[in-house]
Order: structure tokens, then sequence, then C-alpha cells
């Protein structure tokens, strides 16, 4: 910024010169001895200033937007560090709208190229313009300057519209963006509902934001209109001030003339601080969003992480809740370690909650969750992320390559090791059957394959980053008896010799566990 703000400065003092250039010929042309060497000589001058502004034009905002893209680039990663740190309940809270929004709209309103240009030419240029006519002829410089208090107090008015119509207009926009990634992702349902033509929230929030757009400018448009008024008012009075002073020979006809011309330069960038308010108001909206979600309290570190002695897990008269809806009171539960452990009941009994404590999406109110005796609070997370591996009900693939996807659990891991974790998954032999093999790109969330498929490329995952922990969400739940089978000899491969709590509720699924727990209102506990 601050090799930037000097050309900036400059930009909008050249940007105004070639008027002098101008006046300084009309002024020979009236008096009638206009030179050759002297036309030649203002038209170089003109044409140097042009050169100058094209000059720090393109040096100011080729470094505005080197800082553009870092500023926002740096922001973008910081919001996505803030979802991986903070609670998970406080991410899935919101709407995905408002989320996308954070990432690609309010922190990329992060403007370091308009703002700045737009507040210099309004002030560098009327500046200087106000200078040179006070050192010309004190008396018509004020009448210059007679309406820019009425002016600014146009633009106070303005600016407090701005910020209660884009205060609107910001959450409106959050709105529709969540609406249409609603629609878009509900599509197939909504056409087997025959609905496709017709979708009621999407409708209502095109409606609710079209609304808000024109309650806006129409809102501002009478402020902008009669700044503008006060604006051209000025130059009138500076016409009837100025011409009656001529005609009674108070002053030279050349200086009145060379005021009407700088006048042009004086009035014209003044007007940019509409753009200039709105701007920054806009900007303001966003960054108090961005500023709301950065600070939610992540998920406390520990300063000094301890080391598990082994692998057991235990819970300790653990309390967990959703807001004011009570899941877990007061529980005492024990994961021996290298132990296959079942937790079976009703939904909303608590089982993916104790799965989701143990992976640390939460913390618990009261209590402890342990891991060879440590609080898992007190662990690193680099290292309590490398103890545990989960496996949902429909794990999530992302839109890239099947070696990408695997390689998410293991960076750096080797094509044998790959294939090695596919084999184990069960998943191999149908990825190479694909047209690129592991190279093929699943689509957004997996979109090109089956169920059954995505569900095994999350389990050759779970291989490849061989955590002694694995958290099993009803893993094999929604596939087919075909694919089901294929999953339960990987599962088993899975499981040997690791600690594994899955969430069942097949017999088929709980026909080799070494402790089957039953959730209800009380914790019970039946150990086979």
């Amino acid at each position: 910024m601050s090799k930037a703000l000097p050309m900036l400065a400059l930009e909008g003092a050249v940007a105004g010169a070639p008027v002098i250039a101008v006046w300084l010929v009309l002024d020979r042309v009236l008096a009638g001895d206009l030179t050759r060497p002297f036309a030649v000589a203002a038209s170089g001058f003109v044409a140097l200033c042009i050169l100058m502004f094209v000059f720090a034009n393109r040096l100011s905002h080729r470094v505005l937007w080197q800082v553009q893209s870092t500023a926002v680039s740096a922001l973008q990663a910081r919001i996505a560090r803030q979802m991986r740190r903070i609670p998970l309940g406080d991410v899935i809270a919101r709407d995905t709208g408002s989320l996308e929004a954070l990432m690609s709209q309010h922190s990329a309103a992060i403007n370091f190229v308009t703002p700045p240009a737009l507040a210099m030419r309004a002030m560098v240029g009327p500046l200087l313009s106000a200078i040179v006519l006070f050192f010309l002829d004190w008396r018509l410089a004020l009448l210059t300057c007679a309406m820019v208090p009425a002016f600014g107090v146009v633009m106070v008015f303005a600016d407090r519209v701005n910020a209660r119509m884009l205060q609107r207009l910001v959450v409106s926009n959050e709105m529709l963006s969540a609406r249409l990634l609603d629609y878009i992702q509900g599509l197939p349902t909504l056409r087997s509902l025959g609905l496709s033509q017709a979708y009621g929230p999407v409708e209502d929030a095109l409606e609710t934001h079209r609304r808000i757009s024109l309650s806006t400018v129409t809102a501002l448009m009478p402020i902008v209109t009669a700044g503008w008024i006060f604006l051209d008012a000025g130059f009138v009075i500076l016409l009837a001030g100025g011409g009656w002073m001529v005609l009674h020979e108070l002053m030279e006809a050349s200086t009145f003339l060379l005021f009407l011309v700088v006048s042009l330069v004086f009035y014209a960038p003044v007007t940019d601080a509409f753009d200039l308010s709105s701007q920054l108001r806009l900007l303001q909206k966003s960054m108090s969003r961005v500023g709301e979600f950065l600070a939610i309290a992540p998920l406390p570190e520990p300063e000094t992480p301890k080391l598990p002695v082994s692998l057991d897990l235990r819970f300790q008269d653990v309390h967990f809740s959703y807001g004011d809806k009570p899941v877990l009171n007061g529980i005492n539960l024990d994961f021996p370690a290298g132990k296959i452990h079942a937790l079976c009941g009703p939904s909303g009994s608590g089982k993916s909650t104790i799965l989701d404590l143990i992976a640390r999406f939460w913390d618990v109110q009261k209590g402890r969750v342990t891991i060879g005796g440590v609080d898992i609070r007190d662990i690193a997370p680099e290292l309590r992320s490398a103890m545990v591996a989960v496996v949902f009900q429909d794990s999530y693939l992302f839109d890239m390559s099947i070696a990408r996807n695997l390689r998410l659990a293991k960076a750096d891991a080797s094509d044998e090791e790959l294939y090695a974790a596919a084999r184990a998954a069960c998943c191999h032999d149908f990825i190479m059957a694909l047209p690129k093999g592991y190279e093929t790109v699943i689509g957004e969330g997996g979109a090109k394959l089956s169920g059954g498929e995505r569900q095994r490329i999350a389990l050759a995952r779970a291989f490849l980053k061989d955590a002694p922990i694995i958290l099993l969400d009803e893993a094999a739940a929604s596939v087919d008896p075909e694919t089901e089978s294929h999953m339960r000899q990987g599962l088993a491969k899975l499981c040997a010799g690791r600690t594994v709590i899955m969430i069942a509720h097949r017999p088929s699924t709980m026909r080799h566990v070494d402790q089957r727990i039953e959730m209800k209102d009380v914790l019970g506990r039946d150990d086979r």
C-alpha cells in the first residue's frame, strides 16, 4: 500500500492537469496571440500528463491487486482453519449458503483496489483544484465551493441509508445463496415430486432479494440526485456570480474562463464519494459477518500435551447437550483396547454423539473422555487425529480423483499403499474398471459413483490412515446386500487388532462384537 498510495495521488493530480493547458490555449486564442510553438508545447504537456496518468494507474493498480489477492487468500485460509477448529455444532448450525458466502463473497469483499482509487480521486483532484482557484481569485473560489457543505450533508445522510439498507441486502443475499444450494442439491428429489418447475423457498428468496434490492435503490436514488443537484447549483452560482463580476469589470474574462474549466475538474471527482460510501459500507457489513464467525471460540488445545499410556477409552460422568436438549447425562463407559464395541439403541439416544465426542467434534460440558487415562482435550491435536479414523454412514468424497481422495488420509502414500488399502476395502477391482482408474475424477460428493462404491472408498481411506481407534457410524447401513458383503470383509480386516466402536442395528453386524451397549434413557450394558 505504501507504494500504491503515492501513485494514486499522482494519478489524481495529473488527471486534471490537462485542463490548465486547455485554459492557457483558450486564453491565447481569445487574445489573438496563439503561436505554433506554444500550441506544440501545450500538446506535449497534455501528452506527458496522459503518459504519467497511465504509468501511475498501471503501477498503483498492479500493487493494489497483489495486496488484494494476498489478503483475500489469507482471509479465506483463516476462515477455513476456523471451520476446522471450532465445535462442529457451530458450523452445521449455519446455513450452507452463509458459510459459502463467508468464503466466496464476504472474504472477497475486501477491496484494496476500488476504495483507495475512489478516495484519492475524490480528494486529490478537488483539493489541488481548490488550491489553484483560491490562489487565482478567492471570491470565485468561494462561489465554486458554496454548495460543497450542502453536498457534505447529503453524503452523511446517504451514508446512514447505506448502512441501514446494505445490512438487509447482505442478509437477503446469504438467504438466497442458501436456498439456491438447497434447490440444486435437492433437484433429483424435487423432480421426482414434480416440483422442479416451482419451488416455494427459492421463489420466496428471489422475491425477497428483488424487493430489498429495489428498496435499496429506491431509497438511495433521491439522495444521489439531491447531491448532483447541489453540485450543479454550485456551478450555476459560479456562472452567475462570475458573469456579474466580468460584466462589472471586477475581473478578467480569462480568469473567469479558467474557473469555468477548472470547476469541471473540481466537481466531477467529488461525486465519487457516493460510490466510496457504498463500497465502504458493504466492506464493513461483510467484515462484520466474517468477524462474527472468527470470534467463535475454538476448541481449546493443551499448552503441554500429554501422551496416552494405552488405547483404552473411557467416559467418566459425561454430560452433553445440544443447546437446551440434553443427550448424555452423567454416563460412564469403558471401551477396552483391541476390542469391538457396538452401540445399539433408537435414534436420538446418543450413539452418534458418543462417536463425535471421541473424535472431538465437540467437547463435553461436564466430565471427561479419556484415551489411555489422558483427557482427549490434553492430547496434542496432531496425535489425536492420527489415533482416530471415522467411517460415516454417508462418507463424503471430494470432486477430485480417487487417488487424491484416498491420499487425504496419508498425503505421502505410494501407489502400492493405495492399491493395498483399496484391495483390503474390496474396491480395487471396480476402481481399475473405471476409464482412468485411480485418476478418475468422481464429481462433487462422489456423485459419479454408487453409494456402495463411495462407502468402500471411504473404508479404503480409513485403511490408509491406519489409525488404532476406528469409529464406524453405521458404515454399511444403507448399502445393498452384495455391497454389504464386500464391506463386511473389508471391515473385518480393518477392525483386526484395533479398538473399534460402531453403531449397529443389524444382527449380522453385532455377531462378532466383544461388547454390546444398549442405549436407552438410562444407559445399560450387556457384555458378551
